[in-house]
């Protein structure tokens, strides 16, 4: 989440608390004063890409400077890449010193997780709860797409479990209460939310790192029709007659937005949101819909 949306959802809450003094600043003061100061380094002339040198104690004036240090991983990341970003790198970018980011950032998983988080603020939620849970964690889902499309970095923390920040536990909870009426517990519906968040984003950062795909180029025509030929060469040979069978079966050509849309639709119904009476029998031919399961009150 965006500092100003912060400033506005809690306002005077306090945003930094000093150990040593007590001393805090609240979100809106934090807003504040970084646009205050913002709006100084425009009118000497300074412009995105320009470094600025912060000589400063330890004190609650240096804290805008964390939430530069957080944006300018970003910037990096997105423009070369997650292993382009560095304590060193970020530091440099920001023109201070090496070990005076260390003071704020402890750690380069530490700044991995600022920088985790900021992306799980870009996630936007209906102010009022939403009557079709269903269609609502599909829209979740292809914002996580769309957001990995855009950082495709992010697919390559999934792996380094961290502590989810502010924006991150905004998200679990929204995505909770849109299962409040499943019937699975606790751990189900987290498995649940892990595999749909984690299904979205490698998706849309395997569509970010194949612009070639995208394009529609040659090269990537080619590589296909040797795809189909490969499948069509092991379906003749005899040795896969499941692999023949569902060949044959085949069907209409689908897009890739088609086949994100197919796959987010079967995983969600292991959610069964707002399903919290008994599984009811499959009827012949399939639930109507085409759902796999079929819910009860």
């Amino acid at each position: 989440m965006h500092l100003t949306e912060l400033a506005r959802e809690h306002g005077d809450k306090p945003a930094v608390i000093m150990a040593d003094s007590g001393a805090s600043l609240s979100y809106a003061e934090l807003e504040r004063q970084s646009n205050k100061v913002a709006q100084l380094f425009r009118a000497r002339g300074l412009r995105p890409g320009d470094h600025i040198a912060v000589l400063m104690e330890n004190r609650l004036e240096f804290f805008p400077v964390v939430w530069a240090a957080q944006r300018c991983g970003l910037r990096i990341a997105d423009a070369e890449g997650l292993d382009a970003v560095s304590m060193r790198r970020v530091a440099a970018e920001l023109g201070i010193a090496n070990m005076s980011l260390y003071n704020y950032v402890p750690s380069r998983d530490h700044l991995a997780q600022l920088m985790t988080d900021q992306l799980a603020g870009e996630y936007t939620f209906p102010a009022t709860p939403t009557p079709d849970p269903r269609a609502a964690i599909a829209g979740l889902a292809g914002q996580a797409r769309n957001i990995a499309e855009r950082h495709p970095w992010l697919a390559g923390l999934m792996q380094r479990p961290m502590p989810p920040g502010p924006n991150a536990l905004r998200y679990l909870d929204y995505f909770l209460g849109l299962l409040a009426g499943s019937r699975l517990d606790t751990g189900a519906k987290m498995e649940v939310i892990a595999m749909i968040s984690g299904f979205a984003t490698r998706y849309g950062a395997l569509q970010a790192i194949l612009p070639a795909e995208q394009a529609g180029t040659a090269s990537t025509v080619q590589h296909n029709v040797e795809q189909v030929q490969a499948l069509a060469r092991a379906a003749a040979s005899g040795r896969y007659p499941n692999l023949a069978a569902a060949l044959m079966a085949g069907g209409p050509p689908r897009s890739q937005d088609d086949i994100f849309a197919s796959c987010i639709d079967r995983l969600i119904d292991l959610a069964e949101p707002g399903c919290n009476g008994p599984r009811l029998p499959v009827p012949p031919g399939g639930p109507p819909g085409g759902r796999n399961l079929i819910c009860g009150r």
